[in-house]
């Protein structure tokens, strides 16, 4: 089983100090309070082999995201846009070359950092790898590709 739980600031800061089994009863506690059966299971998975990670107090790992500066903006558009390559690998982001690389993550979407961003680019990759095998989306549920055109849906091109 793999639970995931996150904390930032003061709060990870302030948990980071905890003990292995600190932790895993923190989280089944928190979680009991919202979906107690999720818990039950939780708690006898952790008896197994647990294990967290407390990024600060990890080597060579400097924070908890990359957070776009000024001027960057071009570079995160080009990121979210690797997914759309035609069914020959061929990328529509100029100067990236062919290929069957699908790239995802916080990094690879607009708001870096945030899980819910690195899911979308994870279905923005999973919809890349579908159409270069040569599938495609149902009419009346289309892709992240398939909608890109639609002004609702298009991200603002970068300023040139």
């Amino acid at each position: 089983m793999l639970e995931l739980s996150f904390t930032w600031s003061f709060d990870a800061l302030k948990i980071s100090a905890s003990s292995l089994s600190e932790r895993v009863d923190a989280l089944v506690r928190e979680l009991a309070a919202i979906r107690p059966q999720a818990a039950s299971l939780l708690y006898e998975a952790a008896n197994r082999a647990p294990a967290t990670v407390s990024w600060g107090n990890e080597p060579n790992f400097y924070g908890i995201a990359r957070l776009s500066q000024p001027g960057e903006y071009g570079y995160q558009y080009d990121l979210f846009h690797q997914s759309l390559k035609d069914r020959h690998g061929r990328s529509r982001v100029p100067g990236e070359p062919a290929g069957a690389l699908f790239l995802a993550g916080d990094d690879t979407s607009f708001s870096p950092g945030w899980l819910e961003h690195a899911l979308a680019s994870g279905i923005n990759a999973a919809w890349g790898v579908m159409t270069l095998l040569g599938g495609s989306s149902e009419p009346d549920n289309p892709g992240p590709g398939d909608v890109l055109s639609d002004p609702d849906y298009r991200p603002l091109p970068p300023p040139v």
